[in-house]
């Protein structure tokens, strides 16, 4: 029997963690929590936006120069900081269930007009 010895360089894997490590504190610097504001939900310092919300934003496609101009309170660097932040830290309670009707596969996905509907007699 052959032995065989593996080695694997992890000084990269390493460096990727320090580095995200580091922005995420830099996120939670931030960030602040207040039971007497919004319930405690994570806001970004010295306002009452929550983190999660715009990182919701982001997500869904908005553009950074849109989010700034909806909260000019916010910087550049606080919202790309939003979405480390709600990687790291998901949202208080239960997940949301999926509804059996979202699973489904649509049976057609071609649209009609609202003209083009039969009349109702």
């Amino acid at each position: 029997m052959l032995g065989f010895k593996i080695s694997v360089d992890i000084r990269p894997m390493k460096k990727d963690v320090r580095k995200g490590l580091t922005t995420l504190e830099k996120a939670k610097k931030m960030i602040a929590t207040n039971d007497d504001f919004l319930g405690g939900t994570p806001c970004f310092k010295g306002t009452r936006i929550p983190v999660h919300d715009i990182a919701d934003m982001v997500a869904n496609g908005d553009e950074i120069s849109d989010l700034l101009e909806a909260y000019p309170a916010l910087t550049k660097e606080k919202i790309e900081s939003a979405s480390i932040y709600a990687a790291a830290y998901p949202r208080r309670g239960r997940p949301r269930k999926v509804s059996g009707w979202e699973k489904k596969k649509p049976l057609s996905s071609s649209k009609i007009n609202l003209h083009e509907l039969p009349k109702i007699p």
